[in-house]
């Protein structure tokens, strides 16, 4: 059961039955070498039978003429005749990553860079890491938590790669991207000399990955950030795009910049953690992507809810590449968000308001974002912008999920207040993505001022045109 690596004796697959078997649990890989080498690597083969002779050479000669058909039916075969066990390792991990990982690459004006999805390639990193350029120290941002249950492999991945990892630990959730965190966290990596030839690997949930990118672009005027983004949201929106940020009192991701990593490594095993409710902030965002630019993938979602809740490795890698395959399209259009990018903002309006209201206490960003997409959905359909279907499908699959999609017990000064604060608003107007119809939106900044205080009164009646 699980994951891991069976080394068998090179007789094992004489009998078929038993290579049928290896097939069925994974991939084969057969390390030969010349009669040579491996009579040489042998030493005495006294203790083999089958090669134990004045001549091992000619034995293994004899073995590998008799054996070679099976052998060379393997996944991969590889000759380590002229190889060492480092290079043996690459390659079979090269092999893996190959075969067990979906890549998408995002492509901006500024750079490009690849984002590889697959179950259990947390160990990867490493490996992956080999070809970013970065060398020497690194410095891994998580949580506490994380630490404890994943840091080892993590820590211990970087080095096979020549990494030098130092762990800063930083709060989960909202408080990561407090300016007082981030403040004492440039004082840690200055006094750990971390410096431009390092890198920066944030390994954790959306905030921590927004704290440790926006660190990552600011610390001596910027270095490397490699990102392995942990639970769905993070996974399948937030860690590609470059956008990353800190939060002020007064607003959501008020201050931040643009700075994109190098690598982005999805471990979809990770994309329940740390439970139900992370899973279900995640499904937020993917009803977002169904909703503004995708028709096929709402249908997805409502087909294939089950097996996504319940963790299922094959819908949430389809799930999570789909997404990102979403993002990183728009993104490639629209680098700084003036255009195109706006529309990923469905949902994030009203939702950000409503955490900055709670003081990040009362809702998790993905609640947030289906109170928000409500609410946006509802304005579209006041405004006659959005089909009304649009608004009772999409409440249908969040309620379905179990987010919430309404609110209570906030006062509607308190929330229209923080609205006028959203980072988004031009020349005082603010500005929303709505949709119109599945997988099309419009962008709009001309919203009367009733109807939002119409909809942010939770007991009032659905606003009119």
């Amino acid at each position: 059961s699980g994951r891991g690596v069976l080394a068998t004796g090179g007789g094992v697959v004489v009998r078929e039955s038993n290579l049928a078997r290896l097939r069925q649990w994974g991939w084969v890989i057969a390390l030969v070498a010349r009669p040579e080498v491996l009579a040489q690597r042998l030493g005495s083969a006294d203790h083999l039978p089958l090669v134990a002779s004045d001549n091992p050479a000619s034995s293994l000669a004899r073995l590998w003429a008799e054996r070679a058909p099976k052998y060379l039916s393997a996944d991969l075969v590889l000759e380590t005749s002229a190889l060492d066990v480092d290079d043996i390792v690459r390659r079979i991990l090269g092999f893996l990553a190959e075969r067990e990982e979906l890549e998408i690459t995002v492509s901006t004006a500024s750079t490009k860079y690849p984002v590889r999805i697959g179950v259990g390639n947390l160990g990867l990193i490493g490996y992956h890491t080999l070809f970013t350029g970065c060398t020497g120290l690194a410095a891994l941002l998580t949580t506490p938590s994380l630490d404890r249950r994943f840091g080892d492999s993590v820590r211990e991945s970087l080095r096979a790669a020549g990494l030098k990892p130092t762990t800063f630990l930083l709060p989960s959730g909202e408080l990561a991207k407090a300016w007082s965190t981030v403040g004492r966290l440039y004082g840690r990596l200055l006094q750990e000399g971390i410096d431009p030839s390092c890198a920066v690997v944030a390994f954790g949930p959306e905030e921590l990955g927004d704290a440790a990118g926006f660190v990552a672009a600011t610390y001596m005027r910027g270095i490397p950030l490699l990102r392995l983004p942990t639970g769905l949201l993070a996974q399948l929106d937030s860690c590609i795009g470059g956008k990353v940020a800190l939060n002020h009192p007064r607003a959501k991701n008020l201050i931040g910049t643009l700075h994109h990593p190098r690598l982005v490594l999805v471990d979809v095993s990770l994309a329940s953690y740390p439970g139900l409710r992370a899973l279900r902030a995640g499904l937020a965002e993917a009803v977002k992507y169904a909703v503004i630019a995708d028709p096929t993938l709402l249908e997805f979602l409502e087909a294939s809810l089950n097996a996504l809740l319940q963790a299922d490795p094959t819908a949430l890698r389809e799930l999570i590449a789909r997404c990102l395959a979403i993002k990183a399209r728009i993104v490639s259009a629209d680098e700084h968000g003036e255009g195109p990018r706006l529309a990923l903002n469905y949902g994030h309006t009203f939702a950000h308001a409503l955490e900055t209201a709670t003081a990040y206490r009362r809702f998790s960003h993905g609640e947030a974002v289906a109170i928000g997409m409500t609410l946006e959905a509802r304005l579209g359909c006041a405004l006659g912008i959005t089909d009304p279907q649009v608004l009772e499908r999409q409440t249908d699959l969040l309620r379905r999920i179990g987010l919430p999609t309404h609110f209570s017990g906030v006062a509607p000064v308190k929330l229209l207040d923080a609205l006028l604060q959203d980072k988004k608003r031009r020349n005082g107007r603010l500005r929303f993505a709505l949709p119109t119809r599945p997988g099309s939106s419009r962008l709009l900044d001309d919203v009367p001022p009733r109807l939002l205080q119409q909809l942010l009164n939770p007991d009032s009646p659905p606003p009119a045109p």
